[in-house]
């Protein structure tokens, strides 16, 4: 009788054993997979990272050549469009800032080349309107 009860409690601890071992192994799995989650995210953390430095460098040059080669003295934005005159040669990047006499200005690049400045002041719109206003008055006469 004590041979039964002694070989019913090995058997309970074996069966204990085995269970916390399953269990242990199936942590670490767990815990591998964590962790090589935490390992593909800081990779795409990094390489997120990159792409907003290789972005920024181009859009720095730009910068620099547009306020050492034009009258633009702060920049405001930089975009990418696509222009009306040369549907063909794709995106231009499109500075717009201030220059030199206070007027909103646009530069529009392509490959360090300037192709078109556009300066535009809050009077230029109030002078078109002038005129329309004179031609309607002439015409009536």
């Amino acid at each position: 009788m004590i041979n039964k009860i002694r070989n019913i409690f090995i058997l309970f601890l074996v069966l204990s054993f085995v269970i916390v071992l399953s269990g242990c192994t199936d942590s670490k799995e767990a815990s591998n997979a964590e962790k090589s989650e935490k390992v593909e995210a800081d990779e795409k953390a990094e390489v997120t990272e990159k792409d907003t430095k290789k972005s920024e460098k181009p859009d720095q040059e730009v910068q620099d050549f547009v306020l050492q080669n034009t009258k633009i003295v702060k920049i405001f934005n930089i975009n990418k469009r696509i222009n009306e005159k040369y549907p063909d040669l794709g995106p231009f990047q499109v500075v717009r800032g201030i220059d030199e006499r206070g007027q909103k200005s646009e530069v529009w690049i392509k490959d360090m080349k300037i192709y078109e400045m556009i300066s535009s002041s809050s009077n230029q719109t109030s002078e078109n309107n002038t005129e329309t206003e004179e031609n309607k008055v002439t015409e009536g006469n």
